[in-house]
Order: C-alpha cells, then structure tokens, then sequence
C-alpha cells in the first residue's frame, strides 16, 4: 500500500520507502539469499495510528525474538517520522526469515535492508565479480597508490582497499583510495549489489567519510566502521567524533536503472597513526 505523506527524518533513504507499507496480524518474509552475515535494517514510518500503543508487535529474525514489544510511533517520535532498528552480525543459513507478529493492532513493516557483513579476522578483511578500474575518459590504466598524506611510517599502499559485486570474492580495488580523483572505480555491470571496503591496519580516530562519485551520488548507500573486525556499527549514525575505527565498508543496493556506481575516491579525515 503507498502514499504520498511526506516523510520526516527519512534521511538518505528515499521517502518512498517509508511511504509504502505492508501490514497484517502475522508478516512472514522469506529472502532467498546465499549463507553468510549480514546486517539487517528494518525500516518504519506511522502512517495510520494516531496515539502511542495502539499498534505494537513483535519481531523475529531468523526465529529469535529481536523487538518484543515494538511501537514505530514511540520510536519514531510521532507519525509520519522515519525510524531505523538495525541489527548486526545475523547468521544465514538457508535463507532468510522475518517475522512482525501483532500485539496490539496490526504489525507492520515499511522496508526490509539486508547487507553482507566484511569477513575479517585478527589480520585484515577478506582476501581479495570481477570488478574494473578505470580513469576518468573510461581507459583502463594502473595506478600505484599514494602513500599517506602525512609524514608517518604508515603502510604502502594505505589503507587495503578492496571491492566486489553481488556476493562474489573480494579483489583489490586501490583507485577506491589512491589520493588521485583522476581515477575511477566502477562496479561491474550486471551485479545487483556493490561494496567496497577500506582497512586502515589500525585503529584511526575517524572524524568523517565522504564518498567522492564521477556523477550523481549513489541513492542508496549504506556505510558501516569497525573498530575490533567484529562489532559494526552505523557510521551514519554515530554522532559522537572522533570515533575509533579500524576499518569501514560501504554497501551500494542495485537499483532500476541499470547504472553502476563509479567512484573517484573515498576520502577521510582522522589521525593517521604513527
């Protein structure tokens, strides 16, 4: 069901997201997606009630209870308002399985966001879809990555950075962050998803992160830091900077059009390390 309410707090996400919706006493919904971890963004907005508790239900993730007692209007901070309940590191073995079951009224769920979590150990991200690199008047070349722009005894090439497309193997990807805008990223044509990761070796105090695209910015990005390999968190979402980071990694959704996205650097700032 959709509407045209304007949506508030929706932030990035497109406020048609938020302006559809599915409900029902029991909301079953079964993705068919490859073993792994992921993260799960459930997306919700009001649209109906009026009055705090007059629609509360339960989620399930995979059959374990992950919001027994859930409110949108509570959370949101009144209707009409976007709210987002992520939920990290969540094992998928033959599929995925979400489930909204009411307590009072109706469940509900606007919109469902599944991201891969970076495989990583102690070491580094997951070795390194076939994805392309290209400069900026689309000739393939090879560029060798600058090394910091500090004078500290940092690794070379800084940060790994690494890509891949749908749920393929991870490959190096140094134009994502060679210091040179004059290179280009692209993710290969045909993958219904893209990431990319930079493992900075260390933890850095990370004040910001910004994507730098050939064209238009990428509508639907999700950016995730770790600073254990372990534990992600919300990038998007964290207010308080500097924030210890040990690596990030940025999910692009597909989306209808055919493009892909096309990236001349990812660019930080933040204390290297000495």
């Amino acid at each position: 069901v959709g509407s045209q309410t304007a949506i508030a707090n929706s932030g990035e996400v497109s406020a048609a997201v938020y302006q559809a919706r599915r409900w029902g006493k029991t909301l079953t919904y079964n993705l068919s997606i490859p073993d792994g971890t992921y993260a799960v963004r459930l997306h919700f907005a009001e649209l109906g009630v009026a009055r705090v508790g007059q629609r509360r239900f339960k989620v399930l993730i995979e059959g374990q209870t992950v919001m027994p007692n859930f409110d949108i209007l509570a959370a949101a901070g009144g209707k009409n308002r976007a709210t987002v309940q992520t939920f990290e590191n969540v094992e998928v073995r033959g599929g995925l399985q979400i489930q909204g079951v009411a307590l009072v009224g109706t469940a509900q769920f606007n919109g469902i966001e599944v991201s891969p979590m970076p495989v990583a150990d102690n070491a580094q991200l997951p070795p390194p879809v076939k994805l392309t690199a290209q400069d900026a008047d689309g000739g393939a070349r090879s560029a060798v990555p600058a090394k910091p722009r500090a004078a500290v005894a940092a690794p070379d090439p800084w940060p790994v950075a690494m890509a891949r497309g749908s749920d393929a193997s991870w490959i190096a990807a140094p134009h994502l962050a060679d210091g040179d805008t004059n290179t280009l990223w692209v993710g290969e044509t045909g993958a219904a998803s893209w990431a990319v990761a930079l493992d900075f070796e260390e933890r850095i105090p990370l004040d910001s992160l910004e994507v730098l695209y050939a064209g238009e910015p990428w509508p639907e990005v999700g950016i995730m830091g770790t600073d254990n390999l372990q534990d992600w968190f919300d990038l998007a979402q964290t207010t308080n900077r500097p924030v210890s980071c040990r690596a990030v990694y940025v999910y692009f959704h597909g989306n209808e059009t055919g493009s892909v996205p096309a990236i001349r650097e990812i660019q930080w700032e933040g204390e290297l390390p000495q």
